[in-house]
Protein backbone atom coordinates (compact mmCIF):
# COMPACT_ATOMS: atom_id res chain seq x y z
CA UNK A 1 0.00 0.00 0.00
CA UNK A 2 2.89 2.18 0.42
CA UNK A 3 3.41 2.54 -3.48
CA UNK A 4 -0.40 2.91 -3.81
CA UNK A 5 -0.67 6.14 -1.38
CA UNK A 6 3.21 6.95 -2.77
CA UNK A 7 1.28 7.53 -6.42
CA UNK A 8 -2.14 9.08 -4.81
CA UNK A 9 -0.21 11.72 -3.37
CA UNK A 10 2.03 12.74 -6.38
CA UNK A 11 -1.03 12.95 -8.33
CA UNK A 12 -3.00 15.01 -5.31
CA UNK A 13 0.22 17.53 -5.75
CA UNK A 14 -0.89 18.09 -9.17
CA UNK A 15 -3.81 20.53 -8.92
CA UNK A 16 -1.85 23.06 -7.52
CA UNK A 17 0.39 23.27 -10.42
CA UNK A 18 0.07 25.77 -13.43
CA UNK A 19 -2.46 24.24 -16.38
CA UNK A 20 0.15 23.54 -18.69
CA UNK A 21 2.65 21.87 -16.15
CA UNK A 22 -1.39 20.06 -14.89
CA UNK A 23 -1.50 18.30 -18.21
CA UNK A 24 2.24 17.54 -18.86
CA UNK A 25 1.76 15.43 -15.06
CA UNK A 26 -1.24 14.02 -15.61
CA UNK A 27 -0.18 12.88 -19.25
CA UNK A 28 2.99 11.37 -17.10
CA UNK A 29 1.70 9.87 -14.34
CA UNK A 30 -1.73 8.28 -16.30
CA UNK A 31 -0.44 6.91 -18.68
CA UNK A 32 -0.49 3.33 -19.65
CA UNK A 33 2.84 2.84 -20.93
CA UNK A 34 5.17 1.76 -18.69
CA UNK A 35 8.32 3.99 -20.54
CA UNK A 36 6.52 6.72 -19.90
CA UNK A 37 4.59 5.94 -16.31
CA UNK A 38 7.23 3.75 -14.37
CA UNK A 39 4.18 3.46 -11.91
CA UNK A 40 2.78 1.05 -14.57
CA UNK A 41 5.49 -1.58 -13.81
CA UNK A 42 5.95 -0.88 -10.06
CA UNK A 43 2.05 -1.28 -9.34
CA UNK A 44 2.01 -4.36 -11.61
CA UNK A 45 5.20 -5.95 -9.25
CA UNK A 46 3.07 -5.57 -5.56
CA UNK A 47 1.51 -8.56 -4.37
CA UNK A 48 -1.93 -9.24 -5.70
CA UNK A 49 -3.45 -9.63 -2.71
CA UNK A 50 -4.15 -5.73 -2.86
CA UNK A 51 -7.75 -4.93 -3.41
CA UNK A 52 -9.01 -1.56 -4.52
CA UNK A 53 -11.44 -1.90 -2.04
CA UNK A 54 -8.55 -1.01 0.46
CA UNK A 55 -8.00 2.23 -1.31
CA UNK A 56 -10.25 5.15 -0.46
CA UNK A 57 -9.31 7.92 -2.86
CA UNK A 58 -11.20 10.29 -1.34
CA UNK A 59 -8.99 10.77 1.80
CA UNK A 60 -6.32 12.10 -0.76
CA UNK A 61 -8.57 15.41 -1.72
CA UNK A 62 -7.78 15.02 -5.28
CA UNK A 63 -8.72 18.51 -6.88
CA UNK A 64 -11.44 18.79 -3.64
CA UNK A 65 -12.46 15.80 -4.52
CA UNK A 66 -15.30 18.13 -6.80
CA UNK A 67 -13.82 15.91 -10.14
CA UNK A 68 -14.96 12.20 -9.21
CA UNK A 69 -15.26 11.09 -12.38
CA UNK A 70 -11.47 11.55 -11.80
CA UNK A 71 -11.35 9.75 -8.93
CA UNK A 72 -13.00 6.84 -10.60
CA UNK A 73 -10.03 7.24 -13.04
CA UNK A 74 -7.96 6.79 -10.53
CA UNK A 75 -9.02 3.55 -9.29
CA UNK A 76 -9.20 2.37 -12.58
CA UNK A 77 -5.45 3.01 -13.41
CA UNK A 78 -4.34 1.29 -10.32
CA UNK A 79 -6.76 -1.88 -11.26
CA UNK A 80 -5.02 -1.58 -14.69
CA UNK A 81 -1.73 -1.93 -13.37
CA UNK A 82 -2.19 -4.65 -10.54
CA UNK A 83 -3.72 -6.92 -12.69
CA UNK A 84 -1.84 -6.47 -16.29
CA UNK A 85 -0.37 -9.92 -17.69
CA UNK A 86 2.40 -8.52 -19.47
CA UNK A 87 2.53 -11.39 -21.93
CA UNK A 88 -0.97 -11.68 -22.58
CA UNK A 89 -2.71 -8.75 -24.53
CA UNK A 90 -5.92 -10.77 -24.83
CA UNK A 91 -6.30 -11.26 -20.68
CA UNK A 92 -5.71 -7.71 -20.37
CA UNK A 93 -7.58 -6.10 -23.06
CA UNK A 94 -10.66 -5.68 -20.92
CA UNK A 95 -8.15 -3.44 -18.29
CA UNK A 96 -7.37 -1.54 -21.30
CA UNK A 97 -11.34 -0.57 -22.43
CA UNK A 98 -12.12 -0.45 -19.11
CA UNK A 99 -9.69 2.09 -18.48
CA UNK A 100 -10.76 4.07 -21.98
CA UNK A 101 -13.95 4.58 -21.06
CA UNK A 102 -13.30 5.73 -17.62
CA UNK A 103 -11.07 7.93 -19.19
CA UNK A 104 -13.64 9.51 -21.54
CA UNK A 105 -16.02 10.01 -18.44
CA UNK A 106 -13.71 12.35 -16.80
CA UNK A 107 -12.85 14.05 -19.73
CA UNK A 108 -16.50 14.85 -20.46
CA UNK A 109 -15.87 17.22 -17.37
CA UNK A 110 -16.71 20.94 -18.45
CA UNK A 111 -14.57 22.58 -15.92
CA UNK A 112 -11.00 20.19 -16.03
CA UNK A 113 -11.49 17.28 -18.75
CA UNK A 114 -9.75 19.38 -20.85
CA UNK A 115 -6.51 18.66 -18.93
CA UNK A 116 -6.87 14.85 -19.74
CA UNK A 117 -6.12 15.94 -23.76
CA UNK A 118 -2.84 14.36 -24.06
CA UNK A 119 -3.60 12.05 -22.43
CA UNK A 120 -6.77 10.55 -24.27
CA UNK A 121 -4.77 10.98 -27.72
CA UNK A 122 -2.16 9.01 -26.59
CA UNK A 123 -4.04 6.19 -24.96
CA UNK A 124 -6.35 5.86 -28.07
CA UNK A 125 -2.78 5.32 -29.65
CA UNK A 126 -2.02 2.74 -27.72
CA UNK A 127 -5.70 0.45 -27.57
CA UNK A 128 -6.62 1.01 -31.34
CA UNK A 129 -3.47 -1.40 -32.73
CA UNK A 130 -3.91 -3.62 -29.91
CA UNK A 131 -7.56 -3.68 -30.79
CA UNK A 132 -6.80 -4.21 -34.55
CA UNK A 133 -4.22 -6.90 -34.00
CA UNK A 134 -6.66 -8.97 -31.51
CA UNK A 135 -9.71 -8.51 -34.08
CA UNK A 136 -7.39 -9.76 -36.94
CA UNK A 137 -6.02 -12.63 -34.84
CA UNK A 138 -9.81 -14.36 -33.66
CA UNK A 139 -11.70 -12.60 -36.69
CA UNK A 140 -12.31 -16.46 -38.09
CA UNK A 141 -13.14 -17.76 -34.71
CA UNK A 142 -15.48 -14.49 -33.80
CA UNK A 143 -17.46 -14.52 -36.96
CA UNK A 144 -15.80 -11.53 -38.57
CA UNK A 145 -17.76 -9.37 -36.16
CA UNK A 146 -14.27 -7.21 -35.25
CA UNK A 147 -15.77 -6.70 -31.05
CA UNK A 148 -12.96 -4.77 -30.65
CA UNK A 149 -12.92 -1.82 -33.38
CA UNK A 150 -16.56 -1.74 -32.61
CA UNK A 151 -16.75 -1.20 -29.43
CA UNK A 152 -13.71 1.36 -29.27
CA UNK A 153 -15.64 3.12 -32.11
CA UNK A 154 -18.55 3.67 -29.90
CA UNK A 155 -16.29 5.36 -27.06
CA UNK A 156 -14.16 7.31 -29.14
CA UNK A 157 -17.76 8.48 -30.80
CA UNK A 158 -18.48 9.58 -27.57
CA UNK A 159 -15.03 11.45 -26.95
CA UNK A 160 -15.62 13.33 -30.41
CA UNK A 161 -19.17 14.76 -29.46
CA UNK A 162 -18.22 15.77 -26.59
CA UNK A 163 -14.94 18.00 -27.99
CA UNK A 164 -17.92 18.77 -30.54
CA UNK A 165 -20.15 20.20 -27.97
CA UNK A 166 -17.44 22.14 -26.04
CA UNK A 167 -15.76 23.28 -29.24
CA UNK A 168 -16.41 27.16 -28.57
CA UNK A 169 -15.26 27.41 -24.81
CA UNK A 170 -12.81 29.78 -23.67
CA UNK A 171 -10.69 26.97 -23.01
CA UNK A 172 -9.51 25.44 -26.30
CA UNK A 173 -7.30 22.46 -25.22
CA UNK A 174 -9.77 19.65 -26.27
CA UNK A 175 -10.12 21.47 -29.94
CA UNK A 176 -6.72 20.29 -30.38
CA UNK A 177 -7.27 16.70 -30.52
CA UNK A 178 -10.45 17.10 -32.51
CA UNK A 179 -8.54 16.10 -36.15
CA UNK A 180 -6.97 13.17 -34.56
CA UNK A 181 -10.19 11.85 -32.90
CA UNK A 182 -11.78 11.95 -36.10
CA UNK A 183 -9.10 10.45 -38.06
CA UNK A 184 -9.21 7.51 -35.66
CA UNK A 185 -13.09 7.35 -35.60
CA UNK A 186 -12.56 7.15 -39.86
CA UNK A 187 -9.74 5.02 -39.20
CA UNK A 188 -12.06 1.88 -36.97
CA UNK A 189 -14.96 2.70 -39.87
CA UNK A 190 -12.59 1.49 -42.55
CA UNK A 191 -11.36 -1.55 -40.92
CA UNK A 192 -14.81 -2.36 -39.85
CA UNK A 193 -16.35 -2.07 -43.58
CA UNK A 194 -18.77 0.54 -42.98
CA UNK A 195 -17.09 3.73 -43.84
CA UNK A 196 -20.28 5.52 -44.71
CA UNK A 197 -20.33 6.18 -40.91
CA UNK A 198 -18.03 8.81 -41.84
CA UNK A 199 -20.38 11.00 -42.81
CA UNK A 200 -21.27 11.73 -39.55
CA UNK A 201 -17.94 13.18 -38.38
CA UNK A 202 -16.92 14.60 -41.88
CA UNK A 203 -20.51 16.66 -41.15
CA UNK A 204 -19.91 17.71 -37.54
CA UNK A 205 -16.41 18.59 -38.31
CA UNK A 206 -17.78 20.67 -41.75
CA UNK A 207 -20.04 22.79 -39.21
CA UNK A 208 -17.35 23.41 -36.37
CA UNK A 209 -15.69 26.70 -37.76
CA UNK A 210 -12.42 25.23 -37.71
CA UNK A 211 -9.43 26.46 -39.33
CA UNK A 212 -7.43 23.48 -40.75
CA UNK A 213 -3.77 25.29 -40.26
CA UNK A 214 -4.63 24.76 -36.65
CA UNK A 215 -3.31 21.09 -36.86
CA UNK A 216 -0.61 19.88 -37.68
CA UNK A 217 0.51 18.92 -41.27
CA UNK A 218 0.49 15.13 -40.88
CA UNK A 219 -3.02 14.86 -39.25
CA UNK A 220 -4.43 17.04 -41.90
CA UNK A 221 -2.87 14.56 -44.67
CA UNK A 222 -4.64 11.59 -42.83
CA UNK A 223 -8.46 13.57 -42.87
CA UNK A 224 -8.31 14.36 -46.82
CA UNK A 225 -7.21 10.94 -47.38
CA UNK A 226 -10.55 9.10 -45.42
CA UNK A 227 -12.48 12.04 -47.18
CA UNK A 228 -11.10 11.00 -50.29
CA UNK A 229 -11.81 7.39 -49.86
CA UNK A 230 -15.48 8.18 -48.38
CA UNK A 231 -16.15 10.44 -51.85
CA UNK A 232 -14.75 7.58 -54.12
CA UNK A 233 -17.07 5.24 -52.06
CA UNK A 234 -19.71 7.92 -53.20
CA UNK A 235 -18.20 7.79 -56.33
CA UNK A 236 -17.85 11.61 -56.51
CA UNK A 237 -13.91 11.46 -58.65
CA UNK A 238 -13.69 15.10 -59.07
CA UNK A 239 -14.10 15.76 -55.29
CA UNK A 240 -11.91 12.61 -54.35
CA UNK A 241 -9.07 13.68 -56.78
CA UNK A 242 -9.07 17.17 -54.81
CA UNK A 243 -8.02 15.43 -51.74
CA UNK A 244 -6.01 13.25 -52.72
CA UNK A 245 -3.95 14.94 -54.94
CA UNK A 246 -3.47 17.60 -52.05
CA UNK A 247 -2.37 14.53 -49.87
CA UNK A 248 0.03 13.49 -52.76
CA UNK A 249 1.71 17.30 -53.07
CA UNK A 250 1.58 17.39 -48.38
CA UNK A 251 2.74 14.24 -47.28
CA UNK A 252 6.42 13.63 -46.29
CA UNK A 253 8.45 12.19 -48.84
CA UNK A 254 11.20 10.62 -46.56
CA UNK A 255 12.98 7.48 -46.57
CA UNK A 256 11.38 6.07 -43.59
CA UNK A 257 9.70 2.62 -43.52
CA UNK A 258 6.38 4.67 -42.16
CA UNK A 259 6.66 7.48 -45.17
CA UNK A 260 7.28 4.99 -47.70
CA UNK A 261 3.91 3.45 -46.59
CA UNK A 262 2.03 6.64 -46.14
CA UNK A 263 3.34 7.39 -49.68
CA UNK A 264 1.65 4.08 -50.76
CA UNK A 265 -1.37 4.48 -49.32
CA UNK A 266 -2.09 7.57 -51.24
CA UNK A 267 -0.95 6.33 -54.77
CA UNK A 268 -3.53 3.54 -54.53
CA UNK A 269 -6.31 5.86 -54.56
CA UNK A 270 -4.30 8.42 -56.51
CA UNK A 271 -3.48 6.56 -59.29
CA UNK A 272 -7.01 5.34 -60.29
CA UNK A 273 -9.24 7.96 -59.88
CA UNK A 274 -6.60 10.10 -62.02
CA UNK A 275 -7.23 7.68 -64.72
CA UNK A 276 -11.29 7.19 -64.34
CA UNK A 277 -11.27 10.64 -64.94
CA UNK A 278 -8.79 11.30 -67.61
CA UNK A 279 -5.96 13.10 -65.75
CA UNK A 280 -2.52 10.98 -66.97
CA UNK A 281 -0.53 10.71 -64.25
CA UNK A 282 3.42 11.43 -64.39
CA UNK A 283 5.18 8.43 -64.08
CA UNK A 284 8.75 8.98 -64.56
CA UNK A 285 7.94 11.36 -61.51
CA UNK A 286 5.89 8.65 -59.37
CA UNK A 287 8.72 5.88 -60.37
CA UNK A 288 10.84 8.68 -58.46
CA UNK A 289 9.37 9.05 -55.01
CA UNK A 290 7.93 5.46 -54.71
CA UNK A 291 10.60 3.47 -56.04
CA UNK A 292 9.89 0.11 -57.62
CA UNK A 293 6.54 -0.57 -56.89
CA UNK A 294 3.74 -3.59 -58.66
CA UNK A 295 1.24 -1.18 -58.20
CA UNK A 296 2.89 1.40 -59.96
CA UNK A 297 3.73 -0.70 -62.37
CA UNK A 298 0.39 -1.86 -63.25
CA UNK A 299 -1.12 1.57 -63.46
CA UNK A 300 1.82 2.54 -65.82
CA UNK A 301 0.57 -0.30 -68.38
CA UNK A 302 -3.13 0.29 -67.77
CA UNK A 303 -2.79 4.50 -68.21
CA UNK A 304 -0.83 3.38 -71.71
CA UNK A 305 -2.92 1.24 -73.05
CA UNK A 306 -6.29 3.26 -71.96
CA UNK A 307 -4.13 6.36 -73.78
CA UNK A 308 -3.89 4.45 -77.34
CA UNK A 309 -7.41 2.82 -77.10
CA UNK A 310 -6.40 -0.60 -76.63
CA UNK A 311 -9.36 -2.33 -75.05
CA UNK A 312 -7.38 -6.07 -75.47
CA UNK A 313 -4.38 -4.83 -73.70
CA UNK A 314 -6.26 -3.12 -71.13
CA UNK A 315 -8.58 -6.33 -70.32
CA UNK A 316 -5.14 -8.58 -69.73
CA UNK A 317 -3.82 -6.06 -67.30
CA UNK A 318 -7.21 -6.45 -65.27
CA UNK A 319 -7.18 -9.57 -65.52
CA UNK A 320 -3.63 -10.01 -64.39
CA UNK A 321 -3.99 -7.94 -61.18
CA UNK A 322 -8.07 -9.30 -60.63
CA UNK A 323 -7.62 -10.39 -56.77
CA UNK A 324 -5.35 -7.29 -55.96
CA UNK A 325 -8.10 -5.13 -57.80
CA UNK A 326 -11.49 -6.90 -56.39
CA UNK A 327 -9.70 -7.17 -52.46
CA UNK A 328 -9.46 -3.21 -53.07
CA UNK A 329 -13.18 -2.45 -54.73
CA UNK A 330 -11.39 -1.02 -58.06
CA UNK A 331 -11.56 -3.46 -59.94
CA UNK A 332 -15.41 -2.40 -61.50
CA UNK A 333 -14.46 1.48 -60.91
CA UNK A 334 -11.30 0.77 -63.48
CA UNK A 335 -13.91 -1.88 -65.71
CA UNK A 336 -16.68 0.64 -65.91
CA UNK A 337 -15.27 3.83 -66.13
CA UNK A 338 -12.41 3.49 -68.51
CA UNK A 339 -14.65 2.29 -71.18
CA UNK A 340 -15.74 5.55 -72.48
CA UNK A 341 -11.94 6.83 -72.26
CA UNK A 342 -10.81 3.81 -74.38
CA UNK A 343 -13.30 4.68 -76.71
CA UNK A 344 -12.46 8.32 -77.03
CA UNK A 345 -9.05 7.54 -77.10
CA UNK A 346 -9.12 5.11 -79.93
CA UNK A 347 -11.27 7.13 -82.08
CA UNK A 348 -9.13 10.35 -81.78
CA UNK A 349 -5.51 7.85 -82.52
CA UNK A 350 -7.56 7.14 -85.73
CA UNK A 351 -8.43 10.70 -86.50
CA UNK A 352 -4.89 11.17 -86.13
CA UNK A 353 -3.27 8.27 -87.87
CA UNK A 354 -5.38 10.02 -90.94
CA UNK A 355 -4.10 13.36 -90.79
CA UNK A 356 -6.86 15.30 -88.34
CA UNK A 357 -9.64 14.81 -91.17
CA UNK A 358 -12.89 16.73 -90.63
CA UNK A 359 -15.18 13.39 -90.89
CA UNK A 360 -14.82 9.88 -89.75
CA UNK A 361 -16.17 6.80 -91.91
CA UNK A 362 -17.84 4.18 -89.90
CA UNK A 363 -15.82 1.52 -91.42
CA UNK A 364 -12.72 2.85 -90.34
CA UNK A 365 -13.81 3.09 -86.88
CA UNK A 366 -15.32 -0.68 -86.85
CA UNK A 367 -12.08 -1.99 -88.23
CA UNK A 368 -10.15 -0.05 -85.40
CA UNK A 369 -12.67 -1.21 -82.77
CA UNK A 370 -11.89 -4.62 -83.94
CA UNK A 371 -8.95 -4.43 -83.57
CA UNK A 372 -8.75 -2.98 -80.20
CA UNK A 373 -11.07 -5.42 -78.94
CA UNK A 374 -8.68 -8.65 -80.39
CA UNK A 375 -10.27 -10.89 -82.54
CA UNK A 376 -8.36 -13.89 -81.16
CA UNK A 377 -8.91 -13.35 -77.51
CA UNK A 378 -11.71 -11.11 -77.49
CA UNK A 379 -13.49 -10.42 -74.00
CA UNK A 380 -17.01 -10.58 -73.87
CA UNK A 381 -17.03 -8.68 -70.27
CA UNK A 382 -16.30 -5.20 -72.82
CA UNK A 383 -19.66 -5.24 -74.64
CA UNK A 384 -21.85 -8.19 -73.54
CA UNK A 385 -24.09 -7.80 -75.97
CA UNK A 386 -21.35 -8.35 -78.80
CA UNK A 387 -20.34 -12.32 -79.16
CA UNK A 388 -17.55 -11.45 -81.58
CA UNK A 389 -15.44 -8.20 -83.00
CA UNK A 390 -16.65 -9.36 -86.45
CA UNK A 391 -20.06 -8.30 -85.17
CA UNK A 392 -19.56 -4.82 -84.79
CA UNK A 393 -22.34 -2.74 -86.63
CA UNK A 394 -23.53 0.49 -87.88
CA UNK A 395 -25.82 0.34 -84.50
CA UNK A 396 -22.62 0.11 -82.32
CA UNK A 397 -20.71 2.39 -83.78
CA UNK A 398 -23.11 5.26 -84.21
CA UNK A 399 -24.17 4.69 -80.16
CA UNK A 400 -20.65 5.05 -79.60
CA UNK A 401 -20.28 8.55 -80.80
CA UNK A 402 -23.83 9.30 -79.28
CA UNK A 403 -22.15 8.86 -75.83
CA UNK A 404 -18.75 10.32 -76.96
CA UNK A 405 -20.54 13.73 -78.30
CA UNK A 406 -23.29 13.06 -75.26
CA UNK A 407 -20.64 13.76 -72.50
CA UNK A 408 -18.57 16.66 -74.45
CA UNK A 409 -15.74 14.24 -75.42
CA UNK A 410 -16.00 14.99 -78.85
CA UNK A 411 -17.26 17.58 -80.69
CA UNK A 412 -19.18 16.48 -84.19
CA UNK A 413 -22.43 16.06 -85.84
CA UNK A 414 -23.50 12.34 -87.04
CA UNK A 415 -24.65 11.85 -90.48
CA UNK A 416 -26.22 8.26 -90.52
CA UNK A 417 -26.99 8.08 -94.25
CA UNK A 418 -23.62 8.91 -95.12
CA UNK A 419 -21.87 6.95 -92.12
CA UNK A 420 -19.92 9.57 -91.25
CA UNK A 421 -19.53 11.55 -88.28
CA UNK A 422 -18.25 15.26 -89.12
CA UNK A 423 -16.07 16.34 -86.25
CA UNK A 424 -15.55 20.15 -85.71
CA UNK A 425 -12.55 22.26 -86.81
CA UNK A 426 -11.76 23.55 -83.29
CA UNK A 427 -10.83 21.31 -80.44
CA UNK A 428 -13.16 18.18 -81.90
CA UNK A 429 -11.52 16.53 -78.79
CA UNK A 430 -11.32 18.49 -75.68
CA UNK A 431 -8.64 17.39 -72.99
CA UNK A 432 -11.07 14.83 -70.50
CA UNK A 433 -9.77 16.15 -67.35
CA UNK A 434 -10.90 19.64 -68.22
CA UNK A 435 -14.64 18.09 -69.13
CA UNK A 436 -14.71 15.92 -66.46
CA UNK A 437 -14.18 19.15 -63.82
CA UNK A 438 -16.87 21.29 -65.61
CA UNK A 439 -18.97 18.58 -65.35
CA UNK A 440 -19.18 17.28 -62.50
CA UNK A 441 -17.23 19.12 -59.63
CA UNK A 442 -19.58 20.25 -57.18
CA UNK A 443 -17.15 22.85 -55.66
CA UNK A 444 -18.53 21.82 -51.82
CA UNK A 445 -18.63 25.01 -49.77
CA UNK A 446 -18.48 22.55 -46.75
CA UNK A 447 -14.75 21.64 -47.46
CA UNK A 448 -13.73 24.81 -47.83
CA UNK A 449 -12.88 25.35 -44.23
CA UNK A 450 -10.08 22.89 -44.93
CA UNK A 451 -8.42 25.51 -46.90
CA UNK A 452 -8.60 28.34 -44.13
Amino acid sequence: MDIINRYLGEVSSVSRLNQKDQVAQLSRLLSLDPQVNQYVLVLNSIPSEVSLKQINIENYNVYNNEWLAFNELLLSFINFALELNPWSALESYDLYTTYLNDLSIAFNNNNRGHLLSYLVKESIQTIIPLSIKLDAQFFIKEFRSRPRLTYLASVLLKIFNNIRSQINDTNQLKKTIILFVSNKLCLIYFKLENPLLCRNIFSNMNNANLSMRTFSKLEQVQYRYYLSKFYLIKDQLIESFGHIQWCLLNCPLGGSSQERSNLEKILKIWLPVCLVIGKVPNFNYIHQISGPSPIVQMYSKLSHHMGVGNFQGFNTVLLENYTYLKENNLLLLLANKSKVLILRNLVKKVWKLMGCPTNLDFDIIKSALALSLGSTSYDKSTFPFLQSPHDIDDYLVENIFISLIDQNLLKGKIFLVLRKVALSKMNAFARVGDINFTRFSRNSKADAWMNQ
